[in-house]
């Protein structure tokens, strides 16, 4: 369903939104402990489902240019990582929310570890953990069509 209404990594995404909407119903259902709830078994089929999905999709020629890609991935890394310090900084001073949070929120790391980080350092952890989901939903739309654009300008640079 998701490749029919072209969504960006369907493989991916589709999961993450068939858990929200499944927990969703339970939360409606359960109103007397609206609390997420797996039980161990299924959190662990889970992760086994996903690492084959993620698995079943790699090819070869997702190798080629990996050189490329690598230098591409690190400069790009280093300069987000330059963008946000600057951006936590200014929106710390802008929206006087503190220093740790802004830098939690907007760094580049998981949610899970962030919002951990943000728990323990008595941190806005509800800001990080929007903030983060918000960052990776974007990265989740960017990253196929910026890796569309890497192989058409090698398509380009061939055809020369």
């Amino acid at each position: 369903m998701g490749k029919r209404i072209k969504l960006p990594a369907p493989w991916l995404v589709g999961g993450m939104i068939g858990a929200s909407l499944t927990q969703l119903i339970i939360s409606y259902f359960n109103k007397n402990n609206a609390s997420p709830f797996w039980p161990h078994k299924i959190v662990i089929l889970a992760q086994v489902l996903i690492g084959t999905s993620i698995g079943s999709h790699i090819k070869k020629e997702m190798f080629r240019g990996l050189g490329r890609i690598i230098c591409g991935g690190l400069v790009s890394s280093l300069f987000m990582v330059a963008i946000m310090a600057v951006f936590s900084i200014w929106i710390s001073k802008v929206t006087q929310i503190p220093m740790v949070t802004c830098i939690l929120a907007f760094a580049p790391g998981g949610v899970a570890e962030m919002a951990s980080t943000s728990l323990a350092l008595h941190a806005d952890s509800t800001f990080v953990v929007t903030v983060q989901s918000l960052r990776l939903i974007a990265v989740l739309i960017l990253v196929p069509t910026l890796l569309r654009l890497i192989s058409f300008q090698t398509i380009v640079k061939s055809d020369l």
